[in-house]
């Protein structure tokens, strides 16, 4: 299936989807899926999760119910956009949303669709009254305190979205689509579990720090101090780590494996001091994180470069700095040209 171009009401019109996210068991095919369009179309993770949890926040048994007035606003807005007046039930309270159940799903589809072109959403007043959500662009980084008092520094192209609230919450949770450094604080009790959630894996932490890499290639977990659990659930895998101080696990999402190795957490963390850790490290690789992190186009004109290695330090703190240590530590020219691109010969 061809997901290129796929945004929020795509998801929500196709029927095999409209499974998928109610019973992810049933048709576990589609998160393989997502997985592999994921690198040529960035977000779509992100749009396919939140058409997901539209999906499910439409989807009430009889006892439950959304809070009144973001029923009734959530209601007026879908109903406004199928052309129908609000139903309330007698009282003046807003009828329950049951479009799941009805025989006119494809109705409540559409209007929900309209609604994410016009930019109004419905599920706006469930979603994101509910929900934070912070970004990082191109060289950017940002460090977020969390409601009960942990503190998450987020990597360029890097998104976290997280409860507002958390008093009621029996775990405290996040979602993460990037790389993240995660400083977990302690609870005076344990009752409350921390955890961080990625398309392909979760962490399960009591207190701890760690640092989670999720992208398209592959999903990487360091561990610093502390202890914590993965989860790691795909098409094809369900496998459980406890992992101790100093260990990775790398999970690779084309040959859906599973990779343990002996790090120097500090070396993985370090781009949240403002440098990178080369250790013994490729060019290629160097380029590679050039390009995803900055978003510069890298040729390096001569293949055999590619391979050239080295130990040492590179400041990030701004591009140009960079790239002027870069020459110097692998002994080769860098220029940029334009605003996009940089040419390594």
């Amino acid at each position: 299936m061809n997901f290129e171009g796929y945004q929020v009401e795509d998801f929500l019109k196709d029927e095999g989807f409209q499974h998928w996210a109610k019973n992810p068991q049933a048709a576990p095919e589609w998160a393989q899926r997502l997985a592999l369009w994921q690198p040529q179309n960035p977000g779509l993770a992100a749009r396919a999760e939140e058409a997901r949890e539209l999906i499910l926040a439409l989807q009430f048994s009889d006892d439950e119910t959304l809070p009144e007035t973001e029923a009734q606003q959530l209601w007026a807005k879908i109903a406004t956009a199928a052309g129908e007046a609000p139903a309330s039930q007698p009282g003046g309270k807003t009828a329950v949303l049951k479009p799941a159940r009805s025989s006119g799903w494809r109705q409540w589809a559409a209007a929900i669709a309209l609604l994410a072109t016009l930019g109004s959403l419905g599920f706006w007043v469930y979603d994101y009254s509910r929900y934070q959500r912070v970004a990082t662009d191109f060289g950017q980084t940002q460090t977020i305190a969390l409601p009960d008092g942990s503190r998450v520094t987020l990597n360029a192209r890097s998104e976290l979205k997280y409860l507002r609230n958390w008093q009621d919450q029996a775990d405290r949770q996040v979602w993460l689509e990037g790389e993240a450094f995660f400083e977990v604080s302690k609870q005076p009790t344990q009752q409350t579990k921390f955890k961080v959630y990625t398309s392909n894996l979760s962490v399960e932490v009591l207190g701890t720090k760690f640092n989670v890499a999720h992208r398209p290639a592959q999903t990487a977990v360091t561990l610093n101090e502390g202890k914590i659990k993965l989860a790691i659930a795909t098409a094809t895998l369900n496998q459980h780590i406890e992992m101790r101080p100093g260990e990775q696990v790398r999970f690779l999402a084309a040959e859906q494996k599973v990779e343990l190795d002996t790090v120097r957490p500090d070396n993985q963390s370090a781009w949240t001091k403002k440098y990178w850790v080369l250790d013994n490290s490729p060019l290629s690789e160097i380029a590679a994180r050039i390009e995803l992190l900055y978003g510069y186009e890298v040729d390096i004109e001569q293949q055999n470069l590619a391979k050239e290695r080295a130990t040492g330090v590179l400041p990030t703190k701004n591009i140009d700095q960079l790239l002027e240590i870069l020459a110097t530590t692998y002994g080769v020219k860098v220029k940029k040209v334009g605003n996009k691109k940089i040419l390594i010969q």
